[in-house]
Protein backbone atom coordinates (compact mmCIF):
# COMPACT_ATOMS: atom_id res chain seq x y z
CA UNK A 1 0.00 0.00 0.00
CA UNK A 2 1.35 3.39 -0.88
CA UNK A 3 0.06 6.74 -0.10
CA UNK A 4 -2.19 6.68 -3.61
CA UNK A 5 -3.50 3.27 -2.04
CA UNK A 6 -4.37 4.58 1.78
CA UNK A 7 -8.06 4.62 2.51
CA UNK A 8 -8.08 7.76 4.91
CA UNK A 9 -11.67 9.26 6.22
CA UNK A 10 -11.80 12.72 7.33
CA UNK A 11 -14.78 13.75 9.44
CA UNK A 12 -15.38 17.65 9.58
CA UNK A 13 -18.93 19.23 9.64
CA UNK A 14 -17.09 22.77 8.43
CA UNK A 15 -16.95 22.61 4.40
CA UNK A 16 -13.77 24.66 4.15
CA UNK A 17 -12.06 22.81 6.55
CA UNK A 18 -12.21 19.55 3.80
CA UNK A 19 -11.60 21.90 1.25
CA UNK A 20 -8.87 22.63 3.23
CA UNK A 21 -7.84 19.10 4.30
CA UNK A 22 -8.55 17.65 0.88
CA UNK A 23 -6.10 20.10 -0.60
CA UNK A 24 -3.15 18.63 1.12
CA UNK A 25 -4.00 15.44 1.20
CA UNK A 26 -3.63 15.82 -2.95
CA UNK A 27 -0.42 17.31 -2.95
CA UNK A 28 0.70 14.07 -1.43
CA UNK A 29 -1.62 12.05 -3.84
CA UNK A 30 -4.11 10.72 -1.01
CA UNK A 31 -7.16 10.41 -1.95
CA UNK A 32 -9.78 11.17 1.06
CA UNK A 33 -13.39 10.27 1.71
CA UNK A 34 -15.30 13.04 3.45
CA UNK A 35 -18.16 13.54 5.34
CA UNK A 36 -19.73 16.50 6.59
CA UNK A 37 -21.84 14.25 9.37
CA UNK A 38 -20.83 12.25 12.25
CA UNK A 39 -23.39 10.02 11.52
CA UNK A 40 -22.57 9.32 7.71
CA UNK A 41 -18.90 8.75 8.54
CA UNK A 42 -19.24 6.20 11.09
CA UNK A 43 -21.59 4.21 8.95
CA UNK A 44 -18.88 4.12 6.35
CA UNK A 45 -16.02 3.42 8.33
CA UNK A 46 -17.98 0.24 10.16
CA UNK A 47 -18.47 -0.76 6.48
CA UNK A 48 -15.36 -0.36 4.98
CA UNK A 49 -11.72 -1.35 5.20
CA UNK A 50 -10.14 2.00 6.71
CA UNK A 51 -6.57 2.68 7.33
CA UNK A 52 -6.73 6.09 8.99
CA UNK A 53 -9.18 8.12 10.57
CA UNK A 54 -9.05 12.16 10.63
CA UNK A 55 -11.43 13.43 12.90
CA UNK A 56 -12.75 16.81 14.02
CA UNK A 57 -13.31 17.34 17.54
CA UNK A 58 -16.84 19.57 17.51
CA UNK A 59 -19.24 18.18 15.51
CA UNK A 60 -23.21 18.85 16.42
CA UNK A 61 -24.24 14.96 16.08
CA UNK A 62 -21.16 13.92 18.79
CA UNK A 63 -18.06 15.29 19.89
CA UNK A 64 -14.84 13.48 18.23
CA UNK A 65 -14.63 11.98 21.43
CA UNK A 66 -17.81 10.34 21.48
CA UNK A 67 -16.86 9.21 17.52
CA UNK A 68 -13.33 7.86 18.36
CA UNK A 69 -15.16 5.46 21.45
CA UNK A 70 -17.69 4.49 19.07
CA UNK A 71 -14.83 3.25 16.33
CA UNK A 72 -12.39 1.85 19.10
CA UNK A 73 -15.24 -0.44 20.36
CA UNK A 74 -15.57 -1.99 16.90
CA UNK A 75 -12.37 -1.22 14.99
CA UNK A 76 -9.70 -0.73 17.49
CA UNK A 77 -7.09 -1.14 14.90
CA UNK A 78 -7.90 1.67 12.84
CA UNK A 79 -5.61 4.69 13.72
CA UNK A 80 -7.36 8.03 14.65
CA UNK A 81 -5.84 11.64 14.26
CA UNK A 82 -8.00 14.34 15.71
CA UNK A 83 -7.59 17.60 14.19
CA UNK A 84 -9.20 20.63 16.54
CA UNK A 85 -8.07 24.21 17.57
CA UNK A 86 -8.58 23.24 21.05
CA UNK A 87 -5.21 22.45 21.75
CA UNK A 88 -4.94 21.88 25.88
CA UNK A 89 -4.01 18.90 27.59
CA UNK A 90 -6.87 17.84 29.07
CA UNK A 91 -8.60 17.47 25.64
CA UNK A 92 -5.34 15.41 24.43
CA UNK A 93 -5.40 13.67 27.70
CA UNK A 94 -8.79 12.37 27.33
CA UNK A 95 -8.44 11.67 23.49
CA UNK A 96 -5.51 9.69 24.21
CA UNK A 97 -8.28 7.64 27.47
CA UNK A 98 -10.35 6.88 24.28
CA UNK A 99 -7.54 5.71 22.15
CA UNK A 100 -6.78 8.55 19.50
CA UNK A 101 -2.98 8.01 18.49
CA UNK A 102 -2.28 11.82 17.18
CA UNK A 103 -3.41 15.49 17.55
CA UNK A 104 -3.19 17.72 15.22
CA UNK A 105 -3.71 21.32 16.09
CA UNK A 106 -5.81 24.11 14.48
CA UNK A 107 -5.14 26.05 12.25
CA UNK A 108 -3.58 23.46 9.80
CA UNK A 109 -0.86 23.96 7.51
CA UNK A 110 0.81 21.47 4.65
CA UNK A 111 3.92 21.20 6.88
CA UNK A 112 2.27 20.03 10.24
CA UNK A 113 -0.09 17.46 7.65
CA UNK A 114 3.46 16.16 6.30
CA UNK A 115 4.01 15.29 9.55
CA UNK A 116 0.93 13.63 11.47
CA UNK A 117 -0.78 12.27 8.17
CA UNK A 118 1.50 11.60 5.94
CA UNK A 119 4.64 10.47 8.01
CA UNK A 120 2.40 8.27 9.90
CA UNK A 121 0.98 6.57 6.25
CA UNK A 122 4.50 5.84 5.30
CA UNK A 123 5.58 4.46 8.52
CA UNK A 124 2.46 2.46 9.29
CA UNK A 125 1.47 0.93 5.74
CA UNK A 126 3.09 -2.20 5.93
CA UNK A 127 1.51 -3.17 9.32
CA UNK A 128 -2.12 -2.19 8.53
CA UNK A 129 -4.87 -4.66 9.39
CA UNK A 130 -6.01 -4.85 6.02
CA UNK A 131 -6.49 -7.63 3.31
CA UNK A 132 -3.79 -6.25 1.07
CA UNK A 133 -1.06 -6.07 3.83
CA UNK A 134 -1.55 -9.87 5.33
CA UNK A 135 -2.79 -11.22 1.60
CA UNK A 136 -5.24 -13.30 3.25
CA UNK A 137 -8.91 -13.39 2.19
CA UNK A 138 -11.65 -11.07 3.95
CA UNK A 139 -12.98 -15.08 5.63
CA UNK A 140 -9.74 -15.68 6.69
CA UNK A 141 -8.83 -12.18 8.38
CA UNK A 142 -12.36 -12.40 10.36
CA UNK A 143 -12.07 -16.27 12.21
CA UNK A 144 -8.56 -14.63 13.39
CA UNK A 145 -9.64 -11.03 14.40
CA UNK A 146 -13.11 -12.62 16.39
CA UNK A 147 -10.99 -15.61 17.71
CA UNK A 148 -8.41 -13.28 18.74
CA UNK A 149 -10.89 -11.31 20.46
CA UNK A 150 -12.28 -13.84 22.37
CA UNK A 151 -8.78 -14.84 23.53
CA UNK A 152 -8.27 -11.21 25.29
CA UNK A 153 -7.61 -12.16 28.80
CA UNK A 154 -8.90 -10.66 31.95
CA UNK A 155 -5.90 -8.52 32.69
CA UNK A 156 -5.40 -7.10 28.93
CA UNK A 157 -7.34 -4.87 26.19
CA UNK A 158 -7.95 -5.78 22.84
CA UNK A 159 -5.46 -2.94 21.90
CA UNK A 160 -2.78 -4.73 23.99
CA UNK A 161 -3.31 -7.81 21.18
CA UNK A 162 -3.09 -5.89 18.86
CA UNK A 163 -0.08 -3.85 19.67
CA UNK A 164 1.89 -7.34 20.98
CA UNK A 165 0.89 -8.57 17.13
CA UNK A 166 2.45 -5.64 15.35
CA UNK A 167 5.69 -5.16 17.01
CA UNK A 168 6.07 -8.65 16.87
CA UNK A 169 5.63 -8.52 12.56
CA UNK A 170 8.09 -5.22 12.60
CA UNK A 171 10.68 -7.25 14.57
CA UNK A 172 9.68 -10.59 12.45
CA UNK A 173 10.09 -9.28 9.35
CA UNK A 174 13.90 -7.81 9.41
CA UNK A 175 15.04 -11.25 10.38
CA UNK A 176 12.68 -13.56 7.74
CA UNK A 177 10.43 -13.10 5.15
CA UNK A 178 7.30 -11.66 4.24
CA UNK A 179 5.56 -14.61 5.07
CA UNK A 180 6.64 -15.33 8.08
CA UNK A 181 5.46 -11.85 9.48
CA UNK A 182 1.89 -11.77 8.44
CA UNK A 183 1.90 -15.32 9.71
CA UNK A 184 3.33 -14.20 13.80
CA UNK A 185 1.23 -11.15 13.12
CA UNK A 186 -1.87 -13.63 13.67
CA UNK A 187 -0.15 -15.86 15.90
CA UNK A 188 1.13 -13.94 18.27
CA UNK A 189 -2.65 -12.55 18.87
CA UNK A 190 -3.19 -15.86 20.84
CA UNK A 191 -0.06 -15.53 22.96
CA UNK A 192 -1.91 -15.16 26.58
CA UNK A 193 -5.04 -17.51 25.76
CA UNK A 194 -4.61 -19.65 28.62
CA UNK A 195 -4.73 -16.78 31.35
CA UNK A 196 -8.42 -17.17 30.77
CA UNK A 197 -8.62 -20.12 32.89
CA UNK A 198 -6.68 -18.25 35.51
CA UNK A 199 -9.43 -16.58 38.27
CA UNK A 200 -9.78 -13.06 37.86
CA UNK A 201 -9.01 -12.79 41.29
CA UNK A 202 -5.91 -14.07 40.52
CA UNK A 203 -5.06 -12.12 37.26
CA UNK A 204 -6.09 -9.37 39.26
CA UNK A 205 -4.66 -9.12 42.39
CA UNK A 206 -2.57 -5.81 43.46
CA UNK A 207 -1.26 -7.00 45.95
CA UNK A 208 1.95 -9.62 45.93
CA UNK A 209 0.44 -13.09 44.92
CA UNK A 210 1.31 -16.21 46.68
CA UNK A 211 3.94 -19.07 45.98
CA UNK A 212 0.74 -21.13 44.52
CA UNK A 213 -0.86 -18.49 42.95
CA UNK A 214 2.27 -17.64 41.22
CA UNK A 215 2.66 -20.98 39.91
CA UNK A 216 -0.85 -20.98 38.72
CA UNK A 217 0.08 -17.54 36.62
CA UNK A 218 2.99 -19.36 35.24
CA UNK A 219 0.43 -22.32 34.20
CA UNK A 220 -1.28 -20.40 31.59
CA UNK A 221 1.87 -21.39 29.19
CA UNK A 222 0.80 -24.57 29.05
CA UNK A 223 -2.58 -24.04 29.21
CA UNK A 224 -2.29 -21.76 25.95
CA UNK A 225 -0.40 -24.91 23.99
CA UNK A 226 -3.11 -27.22 24.86
CA UNK A 227 -5.72 -24.76 24.04
CA UNK A 228 -4.26 -24.42 20.09
CA UNK A 229 -1.83 -26.90 19.35
CA UNK A 230 -4.51 -28.77 17.66
CA UNK A 231 -5.22 -26.23 15.39
CA UNK A 232 -3.92 -25.37 11.96
CA UNK A 233 -0.70 -23.98 10.94
CA UNK A 234 -1.67 -20.68 12.20
CA UNK A 235 -2.87 -21.95 15.61
CA UNK A 236 0.13 -24.28 15.59
CA UNK A 237 2.69 -21.70 15.74
CA UNK A 238 0.46 -19.96 18.03
CA UNK A 239 0.42 -22.59 20.38
CA UNK A 240 4.65 -22.56 20.46
CA UNK A 241 4.19 -19.10 21.09
CA UNK A 242 1.67 -19.34 24.26
CA UNK A 243 4.19 -22.20 25.73
CA UNK A 244 7.44 -20.71 25.01
CA UNK A 245 6.76 -16.63 25.48
CA UNK A 246 7.88 -16.82 28.87
CA UNK A 247 11.38 -18.34 28.58
CA UNK A 248 14.50 -16.44 28.90
CA UNK A 249 17.64 -16.16 26.61
CA UNK A 250 19.75 -17.07 29.56
CA UNK A 251 17.91 -20.18 30.78
CA UNK A 252 15.50 -18.91 33.91
CA UNK A 253 12.45 -18.68 32.28
CA UNK A 254 9.67 -21.18 32.53
CA UNK A 255 7.94 -23.59 31.52
CA UNK A 256 11.05 -25.44 30.20
CA UNK A 257 14.03 -23.33 31.00
CA UNK A 258 15.01 -23.50 27.75
CA UNK A 259 18.34 -21.33 26.40
CA UNK A 260 19.18 -19.11 23.75
CA UNK A 261 18.62 -20.63 20.50
CA UNK A 262 16.02 -23.69 21.90
CA UNK A 263 13.99 -21.09 22.22
CA UNK A 264 11.55 -20.81 19.00
CA UNK A 265 11.95 -17.57 17.02
CA UNK A 266 8.82 -16.85 16.97
CA UNK A 267 8.80 -16.99 21.13
CA UNK A 268 11.64 -14.77 21.51
CA UNK A 269 10.19 -12.16 19.25
CA UNK A 270 6.98 -12.61 20.77
CA UNK A 271 8.98 -11.94 24.24
CA UNK A 272 9.75 -8.53 23.30
CA UNK A 273 6.47 -7.38 22.15
CA UNK A 274 5.10 -8.96 25.43
CA UNK A 275 7.17 -7.08 27.73
CA UNK A 276 7.71 -3.84 25.80
CA UNK A 277 3.66 -3.75 25.80
CA UNK A 278 3.10 -4.87 29.66
CA UNK A 279 5.74 -2.39 30.21
CA UNK A 280 3.86 1.07 29.04
CA UNK A 281 0.43 -0.42 30.17
CA UNK A 282 -1.26 0.58 33.56
CA UNK A 283 -1.20 -2.78 35.76
CA UNK A 284 -3.36 -3.39 38.84
CA UNK A 285 -0.34 -3.20 40.55
CA UNK A 286 1.88 -0.60 39.41
CA UNK A 287 1.64 2.67 36.92
CA UNK A 288 2.92 2.39 33.46
CA UNK A 289 6.23 3.39 32.35
CA UNK A 290 6.95 5.90 29.97
CA UNK A 291 8.36 4.81 26.45
CA UNK A 292 11.95 5.82 27.05
CA UNK A 293 12.02 3.81 30.40
CA UNK A 294 10.39 0.80 29.01
CA UNK A 295 12.76 1.07 25.89
CA UNK A 296 15.76 1.36 29.03
CA UNK A 297 15.00 -1.83 30.23
CA UNK A 298 14.54 -4.19 26.93
CA UNK A 299 18.01 -2.86 26.34
CA UNK A 300 19.38 -3.61 29.93
CA UNK A 301 18.37 -6.93 28.99
CA UNK A 302 20.24 -8.09 26.19
CA UNK A 303 21.25 -11.62 26.07
CA UNK A 304 19.80 -12.19 29.60
CA UNK A 305 15.79 -12.07 29.25
CA UNK A 306 16.14 -11.43 25.61
CA UNK A 307 17.77 -12.87 22.13
CA UNK A 308 20.70 -10.00 22.20
CA UNK A 309 20.01 -10.09 18.00
CA UNK A 310 16.37 -9.51 18.46
CA UNK A 311 16.86 -6.41 21.37
CA UNK A 312 19.33 -4.72 18.81
CA UNK A 313 16.84 -4.92 15.68
CA UNK A 314 13.75 -3.90 18.19
CA UNK A 315 15.85 -0.68 18.92
CA UNK A 316 16.87 0.20 15.27
CA UNK A 317 12.97 0.36 14.98
CA UNK A 318 12.35 1.80 17.95
CA UNK A 319 10.71 5.07 16.37
CA UNK A 320 8.56 2.81 14.32
CA UNK A 321 7.17 1.03 17.39
CA UNK A 322 6.94 4.30 19.22
CA UNK A 323 3.96 5.09 16.64
CA UNK A 324 1.82 2.82 18.33
CA UNK A 325 1.50 4.65 21.81
CA UNK A 326 1.06 7.99 20.40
Amino acid sequence: MDLKEAKIVYIDDNRFNIALIKAFAEEFGINLVTFLTAKEGLDYILNNDVDLILLDYMMPEMNGLEFAKVVKEKKPYIPIIMISAFDDYRLRAEAKKVGIEDFLPKPVDLESFEKRVVERIKKLEKHFSTEKNINETDTQISIYEIFSRMSVSKDKKYKNILNVATISKILASKVKDKEYANKIYKASMFYDIGKNKIPAEILLKPDKLTKEEYELIKAHTTFGYEMLNEGDEILQMAAIIALNHHERYDGEGYPRKLKGDEIPLCARIVAIADVFDALVSKKVYRDKLSLNEAVDIILQERGKYFDPQLVDIFYQNVDEIRLLYL
